[in-house]
């Protein structure tokens, strides 16, 4: 029994760190994201078009996902992968 929860304890540290991993990826993806959309809306209010004539309305860059929703894995409850 003990191996089995030292495996399982192992599979949760990995899970965690790639969570971490791609928590950092997300962050930088949105922070890009946040810039490129800056630079558009200035770009068409330097040349006088409307942000409405993108035909759509961009996310906010803190509207994307947050790491709450995401989680971590904690065990055999709540949060578990």
């Amino acid at each position: 029994m003990g191996q089995m929860k030292g495996r399982i304890t192992d599979i949760l540290e990995v899970k965690n760190q790639l969570s971490r991993d791609l928590h950092v990826e997300l962050e930088r993806i949105t922070s890009a994201y946040g810039e490129l959309v800056g630079s558009a809306a200035n770009k068409l209010q330097e040349f006088s078009v409307p942000l409405t004539e993108l035909g759509f309305e961009p996310l906010k860059a803190g509207n994307l996902v947050s790491w709450g929703e995401i989680g971590e894995c904690g065990g055999w409850g709540e949060g578990a992968l």
